[in-house]
């Protein structure tokens, strides 16, 4: 049946139709039935229809039923004992659902309680007094002191890496204001280990041997350079007679 009804929860089947169609001798006997298990032995519905001294024929029919439970009813089958063969068989069960199921739906099914009975037994006169509201507020709580306690040590250790830069800008400070101690920096810039990279180049190279040859060991006067220098000499004597007299 779990494959004929739906799902759902508080169902109950009120009535079953059937429709068959039987082949046989009229002579012969046959008897068809239908009928459903019971989840807990034997059958919650079954029926007979026999055929016996009958010809073949179709037969459609409804058995309207107590309303019982839909959970209550097994696997169904339509079949025939004897000589006789069956086509064109349907059965279709009607069902409805049970207000009742849940007693809370409503007040005139058995086993209804008013809302009011549930919360007779509940104190509502501090609901912090709850077991999972004090749960939930403690989670809360535990979560809001943690976030705090790391936001304050990440405040400490910002604090303290300040606090050591400060430190350190103030004593080269101080050691930039001292002479000697600049001093002693300014060697330690300019260490040897740091200027091996310049001293270590090799520039290729060798001797520049002198290329020109002279012919002979006289070199001539240049005739040009003498007159202008003879030129300039007579030059300047005339210039110098006009101051003399």
């Amino acid at each position: 049946m779990r494959n004929i009804l739906p799902a759902q929860a508080g169902l109950e089947v009120t009535g079953l139709s059937y429709r068959y169609t039987i082949d046989k001798d009229p002579n012969s006997d046959a008897t068809v039935y239908i009928r459903n298990e019971h989840v807990n032995g034997g059958y919650i519905y079954e029926r007979e229809d026999v055929w016996d001294g009958l010809p073949g024929n179709t037969k459609v029919g409804y058995d309207p039923l107590i309303p019982t439970l839909g959970d209550l009813w097994g696997n169904g089958e339509i079949g025939v004992e004897g000589d006789g063969v069956l086509s064109n068989t349907s059965v279709v069960y009607t069902y409805r659902f049970d207000p009742c199921f849940d007693p809370m739906v409503d007040p005139s099914c058995p086993g209804y309680k008013p809302p009011n009975n549930l919360l007779q037994y509940a104190d509502l006169s501090d609901p912090y007094n709850d077991p999972l509201v004090q749960e939930q507020l403690n989670r809360k709580t535990n979560f809001v002191e943690q976030e705090f306690e790391e936001k304050q040590e990440e405040d400490e250790e910002k604090e303290e890496l300040d606090i050591e830069k400060a430190l350190s800008i103030s004593g080269a400070v101080e050691k930039l204001a001292d002479g000697i101690a600049q001093g002693i920096m300014l060697k330690n810039l300019a260490a040897i280990d740091k200027l091996n990279s310049y001293y270590d180049t090799e520039i290729n190279g060798g001797a520049y041997e002198d290329v020109i040859q002279l012919n002979d060991s006289y070199l001539p006067d240049n005739g040009r350079l003498l007159r202008n220098l003879a030129t300039d000499e007579k030059h300047n004597a005339m210039v110098r007679s006009q101051y003399e007299n």
